[in-house]
């Protein structure tokens, strides 16, 4: 599966976001060590996160996240009994109406080549799902 995620990996779990990293990782608590043992996700890199299981549903987004219940992963497994998922984290340029001009510098071929690269490195091997499947 794919993390739309923050530079900062986790983004706001703790303090300022609920939105889709933040769920997943409120999910998936085994990803928080993520936090830990990696720094910012790089100009030229994507963070992939293997073995992770999940535990629990999520009800609603934002700050009117809520607990949505128990979950049990049904995630194949290997021969030791670790989960065979893997999530691919990239992060993504913020581009908003705060800059002068955004479809520009969206569209300018260095900005574009780092997104284009990002999202290769997210779906280049096999189909993932997106963040909105937890």
């Amino acid at each position: 599966q794919v993390d739309f995620a923050h530079r900062e990996v986790g983004g706001g779990i703790f303090f300022r976001g609920c939105n889709h990293e933040e769920i997943r990782f409120c999910c998936c608590p085994e990803l928080v060590v993520s936090m830990l043992v990696c720094g910012n996700i790089g100009e030229h890199e994507a963070l992939i996160i293997s073995g992770a299981e999940r535990f629990s549903e999520s009800a609603d987004q934002g700050f009117a996240l809520k607990f949505g219940g128990d979950y049990t992963d049904v995630s194949p497994k290997d021969e030791n009994g670790s989960f065979l998922s893997t999530i691919v984290a990239l992060d993504a340029l913020r581009f908003d109406k705060k800059l002068k001009n955004p479809n520009g510098v969206q569209l300018a071929k260095p900005t574009f080549s780092r997104e284009l690269d990002k999202a290769y490195a997210g779906f280049m091997n096999g189909p993932f799902g997106g963040t909105s499947h937890y």
